[in-house]
């Protein structure tokens, strides 16, 4: 589902974001990435959507070569990922529907699509009987809740998740990763980055950690740091 072949990611700036990296992650696997700030974790991630493009290498997303893909090719390439980050970025005047429905708008999916798929990705996360209240009326928890169903709704292959809970109450942040976990079991490819050491730690999924731009350890049913011999 995803390959990075010898890939490596410098910035105008001088810095070297990624250094020689190598990643497969299959069809339905759930993968934490984790890392300290700054080690590579977002741009690497940032390469699977074509915001970054690598200066050496290859990355492949769903048997699709991003690094050779004409500008023209990129929005096709994000409707087959759905993303979820931090920073939960809902439009405050619309409502939680009108969010949902927004990612299949801007994709041309008709009136009656539109109609069929938000109750369903709205139901998937909880949320349906709040599809008429807006941003300002949710819990941080609610708030990425429909952010994820906004991911879902356009039936993604991958979903990429920066740190969806990096802002959330402890409680919160199990229910977002049991979604997620629901969502992989249903065949979705879910890529995770994250700080949150006791998340890692409980649910025992491949876990990737990146250091100073390289990979140190990929490891399956990993922890979020191995402890030293």
């Amino acid at each position: 589902m995803v390959q990075l072949q010898d890939v490596t990611v410098r910035y105008e700036s001088g810095v070297t974001a990624l250094q020689n990296v190598n990643l497969t992650v299959e069809k339905s696997e759930f993968v934490f990435l984790v890392g300290p700030t700054g080690a590579g974790k977002t741009t690497l991630l940032k390469l699977l959507t074509r915001e970054v493009v690598p200066n050496e290498g290859t990355v492949i997303v769903a048997n699709k070569d991003v690094t050779k893909m004409k500008p023209s090719q990129v929005p096709y390439l994000r409707r087959l990922i759905g993303t979820v980050f931090q920073d939960i970025l809902l439009l405050p005047d619309r409502t939680v529907w009108e969010n949902v429905a927004f990612a299949l708008r801007v994709t041309g999916a008709s009136s009656s699509e539109i109609a069929r798929e938000v109750p369903k990705a709205l139901e998937t996360v909880g949320m349906l009987h709040k599809a008429k209240a807006f941003p300002s009326e949710l819990s941080g928890g609610e708030k990425q809740k429909v952010a994820l169903a906004r991911a879902l709704v356009v039936k993604p292959l991958i979903l990429l998740a920066d740190e969806p809970t990096g802002n959330l109450d402890p409680t919160s942040s199990l229910e977002i990763v049991d979604l997620l976990l629901r969502i992989n079991r249903q065949g979705t490819t879910v890529i995770m980055a994250t700080h949150d050491k006791t998340i890692v730690d409980a649910y025992r999924k491949r876990v990737v950690e990146i250091v100073g731009g390289r990979i140190v350890r990929d490891e399956l049913r990993g922890v979020f740091r191995r402890e030293l011999a």
